[in-house]
């Protein structure tokens, strides 16, 4: 049950909707009115979601068409914070690039930010440009940005 999960538990269960690139499952940890951030600049995507249904568009959008495979969350480290419904994850995401066979790894910064259970408020630090480079759309990327 929702209500019962800790910001640990939530974390886990990020990790596999993440890996099973799933937005129903993502979407299921927010609360109704979460926010999903993303703080660096990412063309092509906004720099947050508003609602679960949302995040829910937003990433089975995302996903529907990725370029690459989410093969695993690695090195994960949870740091806890004077406030026990924050949680600060730092993690390496491997993934191989569906053309090429490319294999990556992606560091990311998440700060989870929780209430009765769900996710309220998640900002998303990652390090998007790796993957930009390793799928050979640094070109792609500098058109978007100037645009």
């Amino acid at each position: 049950m929702a209500a019962e999960r800790t910001p640990e538990e939530l974390v886990q269960a990020y990790h596999q909707a993440m890996l099973h690139l799933s937005a129903e499952e993502l979407a299921g940890l927010f609360a109704e009115d979460a926010r999903y951030e993303f703080p660096f600049l990412t063309p092509g995507r906004p720099s947050a979601y508003e609602s679960r249904q949302e995040i829910y568009a937003g990433f089975k959008q995302a996903w529907s068409n990725a370029p690459v495979r989410l093969d695993s969350i690695e090195n994960i480290a949870i740091y806890h914070t004077s406030d026990p419904s924050v949680v600060i994850v730092e993690q390496n995401m491997r993934a191989t690039v569906k053309d090429s066979n490319q294999t990556f790894v992606r560091p990311a910064l998440l700060i989870f930010f929780t209430k009765d259970g769900f996710i309220t408020r998640l900002r998303d630090y990652a390090d998007m440009l790796r993957g930009v480079k390793e799928m050979g759309r640094i070109d792609a990327l500098i058109k978007a940005i100037n645009q």
